[in-house]
């Protein structure tokens, strides 16, 4: 799953024909509204290299609250999360994988002293 930046949402919405919040997330073709939240509010499918709407859960956009429909005959009002908001809330579980992806790292330099080494890295703000 990936955070959906402002270019894309901007080329989905047009591509789909529908508003989608600011800071969403998306699994190929599905969008989350954040990460924990399931069903995915919008799915659609690209055929003959055209987007095409599946389904759109969203019934109101209001400010950081998105109102969805979860089944026929149930809604729900979820409050959008921004990504810092996203990140704090998963914080621990964050800086563990970040451990275990510098212990890997070191792991694989020492495996392989002789190789070109190359690490990219990227700076939360």
């Amino acid at each position: 799953m990936k955070p959906i930046f402002n270019e894309e949402k901007i080329f989905l919405e047009k591509c789909l024909g529908v508003k989608i919040p600011n800071n969403c997330w998306r699994d190929g073709s599905k969008i989350y509204l954040n990460i924990d939240t399931k069903p995915a509010i919008i799915t659609f499918k690209v055929e003959n290299n055209k987007m095409h709407l599946k389904n759109n859960r969203i019934v109101k956009i209001e400010n950081d609250y998105v109102t969805i429909q979860k089944t026929k005959k149930k809604q729900e009002t979820i409050k959008k999360l921004t990504i810092k908001e996203e990140y704090i809330k998963r914080e621990d579980y964050l800086m563990e994988l970040e451990k275990e992806s510098i212990d890997k790292t070191i792991e694989y330099i020492n495996k392989y002293p002789n190789y070109e080494q190359r690490i990219s890295h990227f700076i939360f703000r």
